[in-house]
């Protein structure tokens, strides 16, 4: 199991006439796959995207998030690994 969790209390959204834009920061949680109350590592992120809306004639509100770009801005592991946050950059 993975978790993707913003770590700020909300992203930002900008709205324009070119378009709507997401971005915030994030924390990626992956859990072992035999155990998923065990985290086996957090990956600290920076995201941005692309945010597409749309209302549907039930009047729901439907979205996909497009051309999502992050950044790996923390690592840390709770296994032995040689990985870290500039190799995983």
């Amino acid at each position: 199991m993975i978790e993707f969790k913003t770590v700020d209390a909300e992203p930002s959204i900008d709205i324009s006439e070119s378009g709507t834009k997401l971005s915030g920061n994030a924390s990626l949680k992956i859990m072992n796959p035999l155990n998923t109350r065990i985290v086996t590592a957090i990956i600290n992120i920076t995201f941005a995207s692309e945010l597409k809306v749309g209302l549907t004639s039930g009047f729901n509100l439907t979205g996909s998030i497009e051309h999502l770009q992050m950044n790996v801005t923390g690592f840390r592991a709770f296994f032995r690994t040689q990985e870290n946050a500039q190799s995983l950059a």
